[in-house]
Parts: C-alpha cells; structure tokens; sequence
C-alpha cells in the first residue's frame, strides 16, 4: 500500500469514527474513480474476437 493509500484509509477510518455519514461521502468519493478506472481498463483491455 502506497504512502498515500495509507494516509487516506487512515483519514476514512478517523471520519468514520468521528461522523459516519461524512465517512459515506468521503468513502464515495474516493472509492467512485476508482472502481471507474478499473472498469474503463477492463473494458478497455477487452479484445475483440478474431474474425474466422
């Protein structure tokens, strides 16, 4: 885990702890790009079959 990973689950964590809607929020909006990213990578990874 990066340097910056850790810092950012470690402030999830404490906003969780703190005041848990706000965690939601934050948790959503740093969680959101990434599944997006994976997504636009799996897909763009995807090949098209060859044609027989």
């Amino acid at each position: 885990m990066s340097r910056r990973s850790a810092l950012i689950a470690l402030f999830l964590v404490v906003s969780a702890l703190t005041e848990p809607a706000t965690a939601l929020v934050l948790a959503a909006m740093t969680l959101a790009p990434i599944a997006i990213a994976q997504t636009a990578r799996r897909y763009t990874n995807m090949q098209e079959p060859a044609d027989a």
